[in-house]
């Protein structure tokens, strides 16, 4: 769990003949990390895919195209594994038809649209009260129809030879056409709107209104019409593009393959990493089931094994937080179980509350919804709403109100006196608790530092051995006792060890060593952040209730209805607020003052060729 999980490098070799059988087995079994060929072996080069590589890569992508253009519906269908030949005809076919509808879709749409404008636009007019055939008439009148910004200075308009009309930011103006008026329009800001629409008009503004509403609708129904053919063809043909998609896939990566084996003239070569444990099996399946097919252990010190993570299902979720740094080193320990154990303490401690445990496991659920992909983080972060809650009620906290204790909030407003009974170890927002708070931040950062040496001191154990660990990390601690005895018993003592430690750091780890001293008491001081959010956050949430309170205090309907709403918002807001410091606080303590003291991370991860949990896979 600690360490990767043990690699084995092996070459597998065969007449050229048994290559796709070879292939198909590899596939099947899923455990060989294939390495690509690098040209290390006379007479061989770099294999060549298959054929149907190419028509199968160019089918896929015409199949992702129409699944992509296809809405998300449950299927009411069985799927249905077909030739390529078929799937090919069966894709364009359906997206012929997906291409039809949306067609259609986009012709109502536009044409809604153009109703929706010219709606507006009779609406705007009616409100000048001009009679239609009136301006027909106006044959020896220049007309003017818009937008103004500024107001219109009629003044300067010829007296007698315009009539002019104006509702709100609208404009219509009649004026003769000997008048020089463009320098009036352009003052007033004015932008012209086409009149053709109503003049055009065969019948009143008001049934031309109600005629472009009706179709409006009708234009509405054909839309939804469409789209519930789109959602039929989707339900009829999911299934069948999936389970075609996935059988492409394996179909496209088998075909594929060579291009990473060496072949010669008549036989191959494929090498790659395969788990220790798993090795014996492949080794019998593959002499079982081809002929003249042999498979060897081929050590190579310059090859670094790819890494497979060995975590329980718990843990496993958290190597999606290790990954946003990097992929342990094989010869490195997996820095994901600590993780697991630290970082939801930390996250539930400095957020510290029971409401917000509950929003944020709200929004966590949200996400692991929306983004599937994204499942193990957020199951991850499932874990930190549950210690948020945890020490919610520890700290005696929900929403900022205090929740235990003789002056519980909520005993008071909800009457369930039973809370009162229930006492608080400690609450953060008393003055005569902050101590406590602080010296529990400063205690999780000395334990959580000295984690990290243990761990080094492990790491540099298994690689080389107890004496050269000792010698390597034992100056570290021997600082620390070195302090301790300066503080607790006799300075001179204590400075005597402390020198003694630096002594045996320069001997195992040299001058870096030596000046990287100070690094361990700033890397301890680094987890006062814990403290200084956790204060941040009891505060935070009492502000929102203060702005709050007020309006309740009032008494009235606007007054109630007026707090929750700011209650609502200021905790929701709130709520992403907490989430963020309590992530990016507490991984950064990880990340920077734990993995410092024993990762580097830089592997690459175990990906075996094959997949055999394919939903339609058989």
């Amino acid at each position: 769990m600690i360490t990767p999980t043990r690699m084995k490098k092996v070459q597998i070799s065969g007449p050229k003949s048994r290559l796709d059988q070879t292939i198909r087995v590899l596939y099947r079994e899923g455990v060989l990390d294939i390495e690509e060929y690098e040209g290390q072996y006379d007479s061989f080069e770099i294999g060549v895919s298959e054929n149907q590589a190419e028509a199968i890569s160019n089918v896929l992508v015409k199949l992702r195209s129409v699944k992509d253009t296809l809405p998300d519906v449950e299927p009411d269908s069985t799927a249905e594994l077909m030739g390529i030949n078929d799937l090919q005809q069966e894709i364009e076919e359906l997206h012929e038809n997906v291409e039809t509808i949306q067609d259609e879709i986009e012709d109502r749409r536009q044409e809604r649209d153009r109703l929706e404008t010219e709606i507006k636009t009779l609406k705007r007019f009616r409100r000048f009260d001009v009679d239609i055939d009136a301006i027909r008439d106006y044959d020896r009148l220049d007309t003017y129809f818009g937008t103004v910004e500024r107001s219109l200075e009629t003044d300067a308009l010829p007296d007698g030879r315009y009539d002019y009309y104006k509702a709100g930011n609208h404009i219509l103006l009649f004026v003769d056409t000997t008048a020089d008026v463009q320098s009036l329009l352009t003052d007033a800001g004015f932008e012209e709107r086409s009149l053709d629409l109503v003049t055009d008009l065969e019948t009143d503004i008001e049934t031309a209104i109600s005629e472009r509403n009706d179709r409006i609708e009708a234009c509405k129904d054909e839309i939804a019409d469409q789209k519930d053919r789109l959602e039929t063809l989707a339900e009829e043909n999911l299934p069948t593009l999936e389970a075609n998609e996935e059988e492409l896939e394996e179909e496209l990566e088998k075909a594929s393959a060579p291009l990473n084996f060496a072949t010669g003239e008549k036989s191959f070569i494929a090498e790659g990493w395969v788990p220790a444990d798993k090795y014996e099996r492949l080794q019998d399946v593959l002499h079982d089931e081809i002929d003249a097919i042999h498979t060897e252990e081929n050590e190579d010190p310059e090859k670094t094994p790819p890494v497979e993570y060995e975590n329980p299902g718990p843990v496993e979720n958290f190597e999606s937080l290790t990954e946003l740094v990097s992929v342990p080193r094989y010869n490195e320990l997996d820095p994901t179980f600590m993780l697991f154990l630290t970082f939801p303490l930390f996250f539930g401690f400095m957020i510290g509350d029971a409401g917000y445990g509950l929003t944020s496991a709200l929004v966590f659920y949200g996400g692991m919804r929306m983004y599937p992909s994204a499942k193990p983080m957020f199951k991850a972060l499932m874990m930190c709403s549950f210690m948020t809650l945890l020490f919610g009620l520890i700290f005696g906290d929900a929403f900022g109100y205090v929740l235990f204790g003789h002056h519980s909030e909520v005993a008071a407003v909800t009457g369930l006196h039973f809370l009162e009974e229930i006492p608080i170890i400690f609450h953060r927002a008393e003055t005569e608790y902050l101590p406590y708070v602080l010296y529990m931040a400063a205690g999780i950062g000395f334990a959580h530092v000295n984690l990290g040496l243990v761990l080094d001191t492990y790491r540099e154990y298994i690689n080389h051995g107890l004496v050269a660990s000792l010698i390597e990390t034992g100056g570290w601690f021997t600082l620390q006792i070195g302090a301790a005895t300066a503080y607790l018993y006799d300075p001179m003592v204590g400075v005597g060890v402390i020198g003694l430690g630096v002594l045996h750091l320069g001997y195992g780890e040299g001058i870096e060593g030596v000046v990287e001293i100070p690094s361990l008491l700033s890397n301890m001081l680094s987890y006062l952040r814990l403290f200084g959010v956790a204060v941040a956050a009891i505060f935070l949430a009492k502000t929102v209730n203060a702005l709050a309170s007020p309006l309740y205090a009032q008494g009235t309907l606007i007054g109630m209805v007026g707090g929750t709403l700011i209650l609502m918002i200021g905790h929701t807001f709130n709520t992403f607020i907490k989430i963020m410091e309590g992530f990016l606080q507490g991984i950064r303590l990880h990340y920077v003052e734990l993995f410092s003291q024993f990762y580097e991370g830089g592997g690459r991860k175990y990906i075996p060729f094959g997949n055999d949990n394919n939903e339609y896979s058989r």
